[in-house]
């Protein structure tokens, strides 16, 4: 008896190590696996979201007029956003509340748009406050986001691209990735960033974004935004953030802003001669099929489907994935998060980021 179980821990420790071995293998070949489970959707920011009876509101972010350094006075760039197709307007000039539109000659439930308070707070790193009719003093934008979370508005960074620059090999700085997640993470009143400002002036805060997403989610997310940061009106209509909302009102809007129940596009990815709101992606739905393990976009370019080559899904800051649907738990090399890029002849159309978790 003793002579068969000295041959049969003989065998488990041989087995063992021909398993060890035939890892060490694989690993010196670079050879990728997954030892542990696939990744799971463990945040969906349109979740919930019914797509058949949801209204899709463009909504404008951030805007100035003579009240700050704009060219143009307040009802002019009511006007403008309200000829361009725009449900939602916050006017935003520095340091200055330029609302209610009525001081103005302007009523937004007239126009059939949403008037939202806004104010772009400008004495430190520029950070645009809305849904309260908030101005301050203070030098210190931490303060300032205290102030605007007691007051219950929220905050979106304003263009951070103009407060650093990459690395020679075209990454975010440690130390500037880092001061922004401290950000982030303390003051939930900032519920994300632009990632595409005016003439896309900064395209590395796409770095930026993707950097944070890497950090960060799923736990906390920082959602996307695309603003005109218009002074005059010949800069309107540029980019816009999509609101999806079960009903139009200014309360739906913050809660859709909070929770990222929005996307956001952008007419600067494209040659001037193309761009083109019309020829720009619309979302006509995004669903979750948990079973499969997929997550489906249904989008359309004048009412036709888009291609499918030109839905690419991003992580970690690389594509990943190409096609309207991503089979997630099939896919190699996901980060914590994925988000998705449509590109169509006019202009660029960009999801929030859904987060992954093992």
């Amino acid at each position: 008896m003793k002579h068969l179980w000295r041959g049969f821990f003989r065998h488990i420790l041989n087995l063992r190590v021909i398993c060890l071995a035939l890892s060490a293998c694989i690993w010196s070949l670079g050879v990728v696996t997954t030892w542990g489970s696939p990744p799971r959707l463990a945040l969906n920011p349109y979740e919930g979201v019914d797509w058949a009876q949801t209204q899709q509101i463009k909504a404008g972010l951030h805007a100035h007029t003579t009240e700050s350094d704009g060219s143009d006075p307040p009802e002019r760039m009511i006007d403008a956003y309200h000829r361009q197709g725009f449900g939602a307007l916050a006017l935003t000039d520095h340091n200055r509340c330029t609302w209610p539109w009525e001081r103005w000659g302007r009523d937004g439930s007239t126009l059939n748009m949403l008037a939202i308070p806004g104010n772009e707070l400008s004495r430190h790193h520029h950070a645009v406050s809305l849904f309260v009719p908030f101005e301050t003093s203070s030098s210190r934008l931490e303060v300032s986001l205290k102030e605007v979370a007691d007051r219950g508005g929220l905050v979106i960074l304003a263009h951070p691209g103009r407060y650093w620059k990459p690395t020679p090999e075209g990454a975010v700085p440690p130390e500037i990735l880092a001061n922004y997640l401290k950000l982030f993470a303390e003051h939930d009143v900032l519920v994300g960033m632009e990632v595409i400002n005016f003439e896309n002036r900064y395209p590395h805060d796409r770095l930026l974004w993707d950097g944070l997403l890497t950090k960060m989610m799923p736990g906390r997310p920082v959602w996307g935004f695309a603003n005109d940061d218009a002074h005059s009106r010949g800069a309107v209509g540029r980019n816009w953030v999509i609101l999806l909302l079960s009903e139009v009102s200014l309360s739906a809007a913050a809660d859709a802003l909070s929770k990222g129940r929005t996307y956001f596009a952008t007419l600067t990815t494209h040659d001037r001669l193309t761009r083109d709101p019309a020829k720009t992606p619309r979302i006509e739905r995004i669903w979750h099929d948990e079973e499969q393990g997929v997550i489906h976009i249904t989008a359309t370019v004048g009412g036709s489907p888009l291609s499918e080559e030109n839905c690419s899904w991003i992580s970690d800051g690389t594509v990943v994935h190409k096609g309207s649907q991503l089979p997630y738990r099939r896919i190699e090399n996901l980060g914590s998060y994925v988000r998705a890029e449509l590109r169509g002849p006019g202009g660029t159309t960009f999801t929030q980021p859904f987060g992954l978790a093992r």
